[in-house]
């Protein structure tokens, strides 16, 4: 526990974000993440938490959508668990999340089709800080977007993700 406590607490960061799906759906996003006030020791980690609250824009490329709609808005909550390793004071950490989001009408292109506006996201991602006091933060994310069986059909919806954080 000593080790996680020593350990710089994580800042708050904006971040953006591109992605892709396998059916060349686009995503771009903009977001925060705010630190929870708890720190476990883990793994010989340091295991913390923080909301990670986002808008995103899905994009179908022309001729895939089921209609002449080709644009979402996507609304994320997401608390998420991040481990960093070496008691803390890695620049290198993991994390992952599951959360809500309401997107701002149903999703369809040729492919797949949502029967919900209300889904689940969760993500896991892989990534390191840099910059004289870590300020800067890359990220690869695998995040995926579904009802949780709700309804069908529910084939959900996968990306791969490259995000940029900054403290502030």
């Amino acid at each position: 526990m000593a080790d996680a406590q020593q350990a710089p607490p994580e800042p708050r960061r904006m971040f953006i974000d591109g992605a892709r799906a396998a059916g060349d759906v686009g995503l771009a996003s903009f977001g925060v993440q705010l630190p929870w006030d708890w720190r476990r020791s883990f793994l010989g980690g340091a295991l913390s938490g923080h909301w990670d609250a986002h808008i995103a824009h899905w994009r179908a490329p022309a001729g895939t959508a089921a209609s002449e709609r080709r644009s979402w808005t996507q609304l994320a909550l997401v608390p998420t668990l991040r481990l960093r390793f070496d008691g803390g004071r890695s620049a290198w950490f993991m994390e992952g999340g599951i959360g809500v989001s309401v997107l701002d009408g149903h999703y369809a292109t040729r492919h797949k089709t949502f029967s919900t506006r209300f889904n689940f996201t969760d993500h896991q991602g892989v990534g390191f800080n840099f910059g004289a006091r870590r300020q800067h933060e890359v990220m690869l994310i695998v995040r995926h977007v579904s009802n949780g069986g709700i309804r069908k059909p529910n084939p959900g919806e996968d990306f791969v993700q490259l995000r940029y954080g900054l403290a502030f």
